[in-house]
């Protein structure tokens, strides 16, 4: 169990292209959370897993993922930024960490 002063989280953003799922999949991989570093182009990353990003080669929906470094436990959100405003992107994060905005005046 993980003191909440430990818990890490953590949204990628870019535009489209710009090596998001690249990025996670290189931070999982050199935590250890990995045991093998997979590639958009092959359609091997743990991020894109739907049959449609892997077809694609984009990431249709976002992922989450964690991995531990330094004594914390950092959680990851690799959000697909085609269509996805900066609205929605912060959106999710809120859902992920299970806080939601009461008017979304917050987000």
């Amino acid at each position: 169990m993980y003191d909440v002063k430990q818990i890490r989280n953590t949204v990628i953003l870019g535009h489209g292209n710009s090596g998001k799922t690249t990025l996670a999949e290189a931070l999982l991989f050199t935590a250890g959370a990995i045991n093998r570093l997979g590639k958009v182009d092959d359609g091997t990353t743990s991020m894109d897993y739907e049959e449609e990003e892997i077809k694609r080669k984009i990431s249709i929906s976002t992922a989450c993922n964690h991995f531990i470094a330094y004594k914390n436990k950092t959680y990851t959100l690799d959000p697909e930024m085609l269509f996805v405003s900066v609205r929605d992107t912060i959106e999710e994060f809120y859902q992920e960490r299970g806080r939601f905005p009461k008017d979304n005046k917050e987000a």
